[in-house]
């Protein structure tokens, strides 16, 4: 592929956190340089950004503009629509939801990667929201994140509620 017929793409991580540029010719170029930037052996599957469409043909991905941001899609990873990491909805009644471990772990999992899109997020979260991430096991989220920004996350849970409990002292 001649050196003109490359483009400059922007690759994302599942989570959106990880932003990495490339410039590519092809599909298949994209793939090997998304492993590469990301550290991975395993070639992405690549997804538009802005609605998951995935790109695995050719023809269509010769039809993406320049800086198109795309997504990086892993083994065991799925796309998911950005809106869910703003929508914070975080509500629980034990009415509603099984307390089972692997609820619990998905639950978390959501949570921090909200959070990591936007730490201040963390001011808009329940009490029990906030409990469960400040009594998080670092370990059991790292996949998501690094351990530096579930340790900053847990401290942050912990002051909104410290907070949250002087408010309630002090409206009393």
């Amino acid at each position: 592929m001649e050196e003109d017929n490359k483009k400059p793409y922007k690759i994302k991580d599942v989570t959106r956190a990880i932003k990495k540029a490339v410039v590519a010719g092809t599909l298949e170029e994209v793939r090997t340089k998304a492993a590469e930037k990301f550290d991975r052996t395993d070639l992405p599957n690549i997804h538009l950004d802005s609605d998951g469409t995935e790109v695995d043909d050719e023809d269509y991905f010769q039809t993406l503009e320049p800086n198109a941001e795309l997504i990086a899609v892993f083994s065991g990873e799925q796309w998911i629509d950005p809106t869910h990491y703003v929508t914070i909805t975080t509500r629980r009644d034990s009415a509603d939801v099984t307390d089972s471990p692997e609820v619990e772990r998905i639950h978390l999992k959501k949570l921090v990667a909200q959070m990591k899109t936007n730490l201040c997020n963390v001011s808009v979260l329940s009490e029990p929201d906030l409990e469960l991430l400040s009594n998080m096991d670092p370990n059991s989220v790292a996949d998501i994140t690094g351990k530096d920004f579930i340790e900053q996350l847990k401290e942050a849970s912990e002051s909104c509620m410290k907070n949250e409990r002087l408010l309630t002292q002090l409206s009393c």
